[in-house]
């Protein structure tokens, strides 16, 4: 009896197999609606509006908390309105912070606000929608992180490189999108606070969504300046490494990360291949170096996230790449020799000293400045850009300047925009300003000039390099 009701004709069979199939067809399609509302929030050719609601006692708990090392994790209540591609969302008492490494200050100069004569600064940002009370924007999104485009002159490095990434198929990376924001605090007048970025948190959420790839179960650690070397073992896991999600299983974690790069940096040459093809998807890993290169991404080391699998897999996550689009003068000009002849990364590196993977990812390179996919060449590149400039042009320098603390204060010699925009005076050198006559001033890279611009000189290195 048991075997009858076993094989496969029979009508108990077929309804169980329909029921499975049925159960499994819709929950690939619950994770696709998922996906496909993040890529509508985070569109980045639609521009967004944020407007952030504070009290005034609110604002100055933030500001207090900015000051102190031990509370600058702590959110306070805003209410906020954010419209985006998918519509116009109201989230009261939802959590605000200050975020930020080096690049973190406080969002006014003033110890308290001064209704009168503020001095803003515009900081980036971090939003958190359940911090009080649980909150869903279209059940997928969480929270967002903001970031202001002060440090980049073109207001666009870290959009084209997110873009970029999805473009050549890695879907292990945040969504970015523009977004204009606006504040009220306490009884001001509503102001114009700047051209931001919005861009997708690494949380358990953004796990969620990527569910037809990888297990939601396992453990993500932010990586602050953790350079996956032997000696960072030795007194077991640094300050640089932050486990953000299964908290309670964290010594379960810490043991997974402490065999991982005790092994990256202690596995045989002859081993290593077969020993990282097992823990890592070699096609996602090498796409995802692929594209840090072809964009010189020279954080690498820096900022990151690894999430492992409860099976094991290992995924590597980068974030915050916002230095990318210009050759570091320190770099030899060679694709294949990316950053790690003067700052080690073992990750990369020893991936690199494997002859069929730099084989691999030489085609990948290939691929991402070949003119028919339309990928990092210049005009491809200058397509999208000039587009997103037809987006966000005009908001750029809206606003009242005088606001805005203008930092540093010593930068006399350059723009208006370059001290509000730009933190480090040796990016400068690699944009370039170019009026377009459109009622606004546009911030163009070097990158697109008719010489010696950073695609071209992109392509004749790789070609050069990645070429038999």
């Amino acid at each position: 009896r048991s075997s009858f009701f076993l094989r496969p004709h029979t009508l108990l069979y077929k309804r169980l197999t329909r029921r499975d199939k049925k159960a499994g067809f819709m929950q690939k399609n619950s994770i696709k609606d998922k996906m496909s509302k993040i890529e509508s929030i985070f569109d980045n050719t639609h521009l967004g509006k944020l407007t952030i609601n504070v009290s005034t006692e609110e604002w100055n708990r933030l500001l207090a908390n900015c000051r102190d090392e031990s509370l600058r994790d702590e959110y306070v209540k805003v209410d906020v309105e954010w419209n985006n591609k998918c519509g116009t969302y109201s989230l009261p008492e939802i959590g605000m912070r200050v975020r930020g490494n080096s690049t973190y200050a406080a969002p006014e100069v003033d110890l308290s606000h001064n209704s009168k004569n503020p001095i803003y600064r515009r900081s980036h940002l971090k939003l958190s929608f359940n911090e009080f009370h649980k909150c869903k924007v279209e059940k997928v999104i969480t929270g967002v992180n903001l970031k202001s485009t002060r440090q980049d002159n073109s207001c666009l490095q870290e959009v084209y490189t997110y873009d970029l990434f999805h473009r050549f198929g890695v879907w292990n990376v945040p969504h970015a999108s523009f977004v204009k924001i606006y504040m009220k605090i306490g009884d001001d007048k509503e102001i114009y606070w700047g051209l931001y970025k919005a861009i997708e948190e690494i949380n358990k959420d953004f796990l969620k969504s990527r569910r037809d790839y990888i297990s939601k179960d396992g453990y993500l650690w932010k990586c602050k300046g953790a350079t996956l070397k032997i000696e960072n073992v030795e007194k077991n896991v640094l300050p640089g490494y932050e486990l953000k999600t299964n908290k309670k299983q964290y010594g379960i974690a810490k043991s997974q990360l402490l065999t991982f790069i005790s092994e990256l940096n202690s596995v045989t040459d002859e081993d290593f291949p077969t020993w990282i093809a097992e823990i890592t998807d070699m096609e996602l890993l090498l796409k995802t170096i692929a594209v840090e290169i072809v964009c010189c991404r020279w954080d690498d080391g820096n900022n990151f996230y690894l999430y492992f699998t409860p099976e094991g897999k290992l995924y590597y996550i980068p974030h915050d790449v916002d230095y990318t689009l210009y050759r570091p003068a320190e770099w030899n000009g060679n694709p294949l020799d990316w950053k790690y002849n003067s700052a080690p990364f073992p990750l990369f590196k020893r991936i690199l000293d494997v002859p069929q993977y730099k084989k691999q990812l030489s085609n990948y390179l290939c691929m991402l400045v070949a003119e028919e996919n339309n990928l990092a060449t210049k005009n491809a590149s200058a397509l999208r850009i000039n587009q997103w400039y037809d987006i966000i042009g005009s908001c750029i320098y809206t606003g009242k300047a005088s606001l805005f603390h203008q930092y540093p204060k010593n930068w006399n010699e350059l723009s208006f925009f370059q001290k509000i925009i730009c933190k480090y005076q040796a990016q400068i050198h690699d944009f370039k300003r170019i009026l377009h006559g459109k009622g606004y001033t546009e911030q163009h890279f070097r990158i697109l000039g008719n010489k010696n611009n950073f695609f071209d000189l992109q392509k004749e290195t790789i070609l050069e390099y990645c070429t038999d």
